[in-house]
C-alpha cells in the first residue's frame, strides 16, 4: 500500500452519544431487574454504567473497522471475565438487547442498524461453547516454561539466573526476546484473561521482564547501524508499550537507530518527532480496539504532511492478529505480525 493510500476507517456515527446511550441502558436495565438496583450502591453502579460505555465503544470501533471479529473477540472476552466475577451470561445478553432496543429508537443513529446486526450475533454467540485458549508456551520451551514459573512466584531473582545462564550460552538477544520473552509475556496475558492470575500478577511479570530487557539494552545499543531510522510510539491512551518495547530493542539489535517513545504519546508530539529524527518508518502498537479511533488520528495526521510521505507506517498489536487485513483498512504501509517479522517487513518498506 502507497502512502498515498485511502483510509478506510470510518468513525461510528454514534460513538459521541456513548455516554448518553449507557446510561439509558443502565437506567432500563436496573428498572427491569430489581436485584441489580438492591445489589449495589453508588460507585457500583458507575461502574456498572462505565462497563456498559465498553461494551458501546468496542462495538462502535468494530463498525469503524469494518471488522466484525473484533466485537466477537471482546464479547467472548467479557464473558469469560463477567463469569469469573460470579455475574450471568444471560445478564450480559440482556445488556446487549437493551442496547440494540435504544439504538433501534434512535432511528436518527448513522450505523445503527449495523451496531443491533452486530449485537445480535453477539447475543447468539454467548453462553455457546468456544475453542479453548492454547497457550502460548511451547512445551518443548522449558527455559521460557521455568522462568514464567520463577515469576508467578514472584521470585524475580531466579528468573533472572535462567535468562542469564541463557546468554552464557550463547543464545543471541534477539533469540532471549523471541524464545523467552515473547512467549511468556503472551502466556501471562492468556492466564489473566482466564482469571487463572491477578492484576497484580501480571503486573509483577511484566515489570519484572521489562528490568530484564533494561539490563540487556547496554549490549543492544553496540549494533552495527544499518542507515535507516524508526520511531516507535503506542498512540492515544494505549498504555501497553512492553511488546513495543520489545520491537524497538531488536530493531536496534539489527542495526536501526530508534527512537522509542512508549506509551500515551500525544499525535503532535509523534509527527513533530518523526520529523526532527528524519524517520524513514514509524511503528505504531495498538493492544485495545478502543485505541483505533487514536490510531486512525496519527496515520491521517502523517498523511496530511506532505514532506513525510516517504514515511512507511508499520502497525501492530492485538487487533491487528485477529484481523489480518484492518491495517489495510486503517491506512497503513504494512503489519508486523510479531516482533520476529518486524526488521524484515520494514526493510523491505523503505528500500522500496
Amino acid at each position: 500500500m502507497s502512502s498515498a493510500a485511502q483510509i478506510a476507517y470510518a468513525p461510528c456515527g454514534f460513538l459521541d452519544q456513548r455516554d448518553a446511550i449507557a446510561a439509558e441502558v443502565m437506567s432500563r436495565m436496573f428498572a427491569a431487574d430489581m436485584s441489580l438496583r438492591d445489589a449495589q450502591d453508588r460507585a457500583e453502579m458507575d461502574k456498572y454504567r462505565e462497563d456498559i460505555g465498553f461494551h458501546i465503544l468496542y462495538l462502535a470501533e468494530a463498525i469503524a473497522a469494518r471488522a466484525p471479529g473484533l466485537f466477537r473477540n471482546y464479547t467472548d472476552w467479557v464473558e469469560d471475565v463477567l463469569n469469573g466475577l460470579g455475574f450471568r451470561t444471560d445478564q450480559l445478553q440482556n445488556c446487549f438487547r437493551i442496547i440494540a432496543a435504544v439504538l433501534q429508537e434512535r432511528d436518527y443513529l448513522v450505523d445503527a442498524d449495523i451496531a443491533v446486526e452486530y449485537l445480535n450475533h453477539a447475543i447468539t454467540r454467548l453462553g455457546s461453547p468456544k475453542d479453548a485458549t492454547i497457550s502460548s508456551l511451547d512445551t518443548a520451551n522449558e527455559p521460557a516454561q521455568h522462568m514464567l514459573a520463577e515469576l508467578l512466584a514472584c521470585r524475580r531473582s531466579k528468573a533472572f539466573e535462567i535468562v542469564e545462564k541463557a546468554e552464557a550460552n550463547g543464545l543471541p538477544l534477539a533469540d532471549i526476546y523471541l524464545q523467552l520473552f515473547q512467549p511468556a509475556l503472551r502466556e501471562v496475558g492468556r492466564l489473566w484473561q482466564q482469571n487463572k492470575i491477578s492484576v497484580a500478577q501480571e503486573h509483577y511479570c511484566s515489570a519484572a521482564i521489562q528490568l530484564m530487557m533494561g539490563r540487556l539494552a547496554a549490549k543492544i545499543f553496540s549494533s552495527k547501524r544499518n542507515g535507516y531510522t524508526i520511531v516507535s510510539a503506542c498512540v492515544g491512551k494505549e498504555l501497553h508499550e512492553i511488546g513495543l518495547r520489545m520491537i524497538a530493542d531488536i530493531m536496534e539489535a539489527s542495526g536501526w537507530e530508534t527512537h522509542f517513545l512508549g506509551a500515551n504519546v500525544p499525535t503532535g508530539d509523534l509527527v513533530a518527532m518523526v520529523r526532527d529524527t528524519r524517520a524513514d518508518a514509524l511503528c505504531l502498537s495498538v493492544t485495545l480496539t478502543s485505541n483505533l479511533f487514536h490510531l486512525n488520528e496519527v496515520i491521517l495526521a502523517m498523511r496530511a504532511e506532505t514532506d513525510l510521505q516517504h514515511v512507511k507506517i508499520i502497525v501492530g498489536g492485538y487487533p491487528f492478529i485477529l484481523q489480518p487485513d484492518l491495517w489495510r483498512t486503517v491506512g497503513a504501509d504494512g503489519h508486523a505480525p510479531d516482533a520476529a517479522s518486524v526488521n524484515r517487513i520494514c526493510l523491505d518498506l523503505v528500500e522500496q
